[in-house]
């Protein structure tokens, strides 16, 4: 049985990006309230996702390495390699109107390395992963 459903990797997700936020506006430096900046709710997403990876598989039993940021080729980066899986996650939709042929090329580099290539969002998907 999974340790994380949809509900409980949004919530976790919630209360991560609030507490980024806080930590941020906590720096001396911070000249405005809780900052939000283009990136921002992505990377706690990621990291939110890494967490529940990492407690999923050791729940399982399996020792799985999680690579973050993985080089595919030129500027084509994967979210995260675990074993031959290399992923990208979504906090939601892609939006950008490139997105669609820009990871089409993200997972023939992954393919070419010998990858599965998985995109998955929103949190709804990675509890069926």
């Amino acid at each position: 049985m999974a340790k994380f459903d949809e509900k409980t990797i949004q919530r976790l997700f919630d209360r991560n990006l609030k507490t980024a936020k806080e930590g941020l506006a906590s720096l001396t430096f911070c000249s405005r309230g809780a900052p939000s900046f283009k990136g921002l709710s992505g990377w706690v997403f990621e990291q939110t996702v890494q967490d529940c990876l990492r407690k999923e598989l050791k729940a399982l039993g399996i020792r799985a390495e999680i690579h973050e940021q993985v080089s595919l080729g030129g500027r084509a980066k994967a979210d995260f390699l675990i074993g031959t899986i290399a992923m990208e996650v979504k906090t939601s939709g892609l939006f950008d109107r490139n997105a669609a042929s820009r990871y089409r090329r993200y997972r023939t580099a992954a393919e070419e390395k010998g990858y599965v290539y998985h995109i998955s969002y929103p949190a709804r998907d990675l509890a069926t992963l």
